[in-house]
This record gives C-alpha cells, sequence and structure tokens, in this order.
C-alpha cells in the first residue's frame, strides 16, 4: 500500500517547484511515496528543453535527478495528458515513469492512504 500519493497537475514553474520541494522533504520521513503527474505536467517529466531559470526561477528540474536516491520509485503518469501533446512527446530518460490509464489511476487512488494534490 501507498503511505502517500501526490498528485501534480500544474506545470508552471513555481507551483511544480514547490510540489518537487514537498516530495523530497516528505520522503525523508516517509516511505511508500508515489507520484502522479496528470495533464500539463507530464511536460515536467519529458525530454524537452524545459528551462525555469529563464523565467526567474531555481533549476528544480534538477532536483527530480534525486527521487532515486531518496527511494521514490514509485512514478506515474496519465497516458491521456500526452495525447494532447505534440507528438514528439519522450520520457526523459532520468526518471522511470509509468503510464497509466484512467481505470489504473483509479486503482492507484483506492490504494493510497492519504492524497496530496499540488
Amino acid at each position: 500500500m501507498i503511505n502517500i500519493l501526490f498528485i501534480i497537475n500544474d506545470c508552471s514553474f513555481s507551483r511544480a517547484r514547490e510540489a518537487i520541494d514537498m516530495i523530497l522533504g516528505v520522503s525523508a520521513f516517509n516511505e511508500n511515496i508515489a507520484i502522479l503527474f496528470l495533464g500539463s505536467s507530464v511536460r515536467l517529466i519529458s525530454n524537452r528543453d524545459f528551462k525555469p531559470n529563464y523565467a526567474g526561477e531555481r533549476d528544480f528540474i534538477k532536483s527530480m535527478n534525486l527521487f532515486n536516491l531518496y527511494e521514490i520509485n514509485k512514478i506515474y503518469y496519465e497516458l491521456d495528458s500526452i495525447s494532447s501533446m505534440q507528438s514528439d512527446f519522450e520520457l526523459s530518460n532520468k526518471i522511470e515513469a509509468k503510464p497509466l490509464t484512467h481505470q489504473e489511476i483509479l486503482t492507484l487512488f483506492n490504494e493510497s492512504k492519504h492524497r496530496v494534490m499540488l
């Protein structure tokens, strides 16, 4: 069973940075954490040239490389989210994420003790 499921559904730089910081902070004290990227937030785990520092934000994308170090290995994304994106979508080779259908997302929700929408 997953203790905490973090759901990220916004890819704006400030919201995404706060979400990644929170996940890393909470993961230091909790086991069995999962992350689900929905909607536009799937862009955060793509191979696109995503540069928060161009908008004056800290480059928090590099922080996502720490997921393995913090033993966050249950990373998922909504399969339907990429269908609305351009056809050149490709997951980052630094983050292993599994695509989920709507039915699988519902199962993931039901298997989680706590859900945090970010």
